[in-house]
């Protein structure tokens, strides 16, 4: 659960400090089965995020809330989250948390029966995640990225 712990909000590493507290943390509720914690970790995040005007996170945490709502079996929801995060990382240009994105896109997809879309957006990710290794710069980063589980699961459904 939380620490409780605020940041001072004038100070720019103490704010950067309790995003990626927020972002780790609503991982690690996704990945034990709170979803409703992880939802809880995304909204304060979002609303931290609009207050300091570090926009830099939002897609992130956006994928985040529509992860746990898919857990949730909340498809809907999950899609709205998952597009606007779509729609920020597109507009901004951000590579690394469009892929997951998308393929958290492609799951809501596949659970609504649009197997073809899903297809198409699995494909888009597996783009993304080869330009990203393409562009890692030292070979051991881009083995390293490569090597995530996540990643490898998208290049294997290929």
């Amino acid at each position: 659960r939380q620490a409780g712990l605020q940041p001072n909000w004038d100070d720019p590493i103490q704010v950067l400090a309790a995003i990626l507290l927020a972002q780790a943390a609503g991982a690690l509720a996704l990945a034990q089965g709170d979803s409703a914690l992880a939802l809880a970790h995304a909204d304060q995040a979002l609303a931290n995020i609009a207050r300091t005007g570090m926009h830099i996170f939002v897609s992130e945490f956006r994928c985040l809330a529509g992860r746990a709502w898919l857990q949730q079996g909340q498809v809907e929801a999950a899609r709205q989250a998952l597009e606007a995060g779509r729609a920020e990382a597109e507009r901004t240009g951000a590579r690394t948390p469009l892929w997951p994105i998308l393929v958290s896109l492609a799951e809501v997809e596949a659970r609504c029966g649009n197997h073809v879309a899903a297809q198409s957006l699995r494909r888009r990710a597996a783009e993304i995640i080869h330009y990203i290794a393409d562009h890692a710069g030292v070979p051991e980063l881009r083995q390293s990225f490569l090597n995530l589980p996540a990643v490898r699961a998208v290049l294997e459904a290929e």
